[in-house]
């Protein structure tokens, strides 16, 4: 039983933190905007790849070739979606 225990005990990790800063302001913003922003994608390369399981430039160059289809009309009710965060919300979904 005290083996056991033991085993238990070696797996548990020391954590410096246990919530990202950009993961606890979720509940201001949602994360398609969090992510979308271009300080995030400076301060965090490492979790902007593993958010969208591809680095900045290749999100840039997929953005490029398909902003065109994917931007649509403000109208007088409400401003439109960004074409980065309908991509951004696909590449999630994804």
């Amino acid at each position: 039983m005290a083996i056991v225990a033991h085993e238990i005990s070696k797996k548990k990790k020391n954590r410096k933190t246990w919530v990202k800063k950009w993961i606890e302001q979720r509940s201001e913003q949602s994360n398609v905007t969090l992510v979308s922003t271009k300080g995030f994608k400076k301060k965090n390369p490492d979790d902007f790849k593993n958010y969208l399981r591809m680095d900045d430039t290749d999100f840039t160059n997929l953005l490029e070739l398909v902003a065109h289809r994917l931007k649509k009309q403000d109208t007088v009710m409400r401003k439109s979606i960004s074409p980065a965060e309908r991509l951004i919300a696909t590449l999630r979904f994804l």
